[in-house]
């Protein structure tokens, strides 16, 4: 399976080639004040198969799992531009502690494929890239792999 992932200031947009088949999915996050279980209702009714999921469906979360039906998804796991933090950043331990947890807890229900990881960004990823580095590979190996 190949994946190519682009991303413009406007929409998130997830390709899967798969078998000669091209599918076609969006970034489901929460968008000026609806829920990504409304956002799915909306991508379901244009017939796309795919999703890349944020932590925002965490907060919907049952919702979420009542409309995904058989979609296949992927998790974009947190970055510094749009959470404010990601996996490398100790400072926010038990925020991704918890969202692990979550991850590992509700996996199969949300049909995650995989999780996507930026590399560490900001200040304290500059000054310590190798314990960045490595911070962020001990939060991902907790992450249980989908079967």
């Amino acid at each position: 399976m190949n994946a190519c992932y682009q991303r413009t200031k406007k929409y998130h947009t997830m390709k899967i080639a798969k078998k000669n088949e091209l599918l076609v999915g969006l970034t489901i996050d929460r968008f000026k004040g609806i829920q990504p279980s409304t956002l799915i209702k909306i991508i379901n009714k244009l017939g796309l198969e795919f999703a890349e999921l944020t932590r925002s469906v965490f907060d919907d979360l049952e919702n979420v799992k009542k409309t995904l039906g058989n979609m296949e998804t992927g998790l974009h796991l947190p970055n510094l531009h749009d959470s404010g933090f990601d996996f490398s950043n100790k400072s926010r331990e038990s925020d991704i502690k918890n969202l692990i947890k979550l991850i590992n807890e509700n996996h199969q229900e949300l049909n995650i494929n995989y999780c996507l990881s930026h590399p560490p960004e900001g200040k304290t990823a500059k000054e310590k890239w190798e314990e960045s580095t490595n911070y962020l590979l001990e939060n991902l190996k907790q992450i249980d792999a989908p079967e």
